[in-house]
């Protein structure tokens, strides 16, 4: 680049097409390293001290219960390889996705297709969310020929759209109720899992994956019989279990919480499960008396977002 001599106050000569390359280059560069960090990142907004997850039986009462689930049960829905929306992780599924922020809220008891869907909203909604996945979830029993596929693999809810989605920003908080369930249904529980604070700050999205690859072939477990109350029947024993604690894993050398905290949650009508919303969870396979028995679950991921964040967010929409 030309230099000007001091106190030479002419314009300065131009950029040359080397110069000019050269700044579109790493100014590209810069872009694509920030995109690259933010799609890595998981934006947080659950306290550390949060339960990782909570059961309510018999959340609704028996009419307002049946009138729900009928409703869940007769929304229209479709079945693909995203899960109807919701990415591939649930490719054993079939439903349909609602996003909405604050001033769509109306929007949701005024569309007739979803209105009745509004009672389970205003029943488990939190009033410090400014934004909401809501969705109901057809999960199938898992095929003869393959009977260990799961109908939801591993993830993490980050389901709201904020474009230019170069960001991944976590539910504050999930809940999930559960409409209806196999008669006889074997497995199916919620598998969830909470990675330290410090290991989600580090690796993020990866979290799961560069867990799995320091060497562990699985994370914490527990023995069947480890149900609360073993000698009751099975509808009498809880809904949650829960991975003993323990220090020492996974042995980040910038510090780690220890072990990851881990619980099941099997499910049963009438259920509501509020659980943290940067824990990884999955649906175990299962099976049920019926070969094509199905299970359906209305869920809700609530978001605390920065503001100008939710300003992006779209007011009402159909997935």
């Amino acid at each position: 680049m030309a230099m000007t001599a001091p106190g030479d106050h002419s314009p300065p000569e131009p950029l040359t097409v080397s110069e000019m390359i050269l700044l579109s280059v790493s100014a590209l560069c810069f872009a694509i390293g920030a995109a690259t960090w933010n799609v890595r990142a998981l934006h947080r907004s659950t306290p550390p001290r949060s339960p990782l997850v909570v059961a309510e039986r018999d959340f609704f009462p028996a009419a307002a219960a049946s009138a729900l689930a009928a409703c869940a049960s007769g929304r229209p829905s479709r079945r693909s390889e995203n899960g109807g929306g919701l990415g591939n992780a649930f490719s054993g599924t079939s439903g349909f996705v609602l996003e909405f922020n604050s001033g769509g809220i109306p929007d949701l008891g005024a569309d007739g297709r979803f209105s009745c869907l509004a009672p389970y909203f205003d029943a488990v909604r939190d009033p410090d969310a400014n934004a909401w996945v809501l969705n109901v979830v057809v999960c199938h029993a898992s095929p003869p020929d393959d009977p260990d596929a799961p109908p939801i693999s591993w993830h993490v809810d980050q389901s709201i759209s904020v474009p230019p989605n170069l960001s991944n920003y976590a539910a504050h908080s999930v809940s999930v109720w559960y409409a209806s369930v196999p008669e006889g249904m074997e497995g199916g529980e919620l598998d969830i899992v909470k990675f330290s604070d410090r290991w989600l700050d580090r690796h993020g999205m990866a979290s799961l994956r560069n867990y799995l690859d320091l060497g562990r072939s699985d994370l914490p477990s527990w023995e069947d019989t480890a149900w609360p109350y073993p000698d009751l029947p099975a509808d009498d024993r809880g809904e949650i279990l829960l991975s003993p604690a323990e220090d020492g894993w996974p042995g980040d050398d910038d510090g780690s919480d220890g072990w990851p905290r881990r619980a099941r949650v099997r499910p049963r009508e009438n259920l509501l499960i509020t659980f943290r919303g940067d824990a990884h969870h999955r649906v175990l396979p299962f099976l049920g008396r019926d070969r094509d028995g199905i299970r359906v679950s209305i869920v809700l991921e609530q978001y605390h977002l920065p503001a100008a964040a939710v300003l992006r967010t779209a007011r009402f929409r159909l997935r």
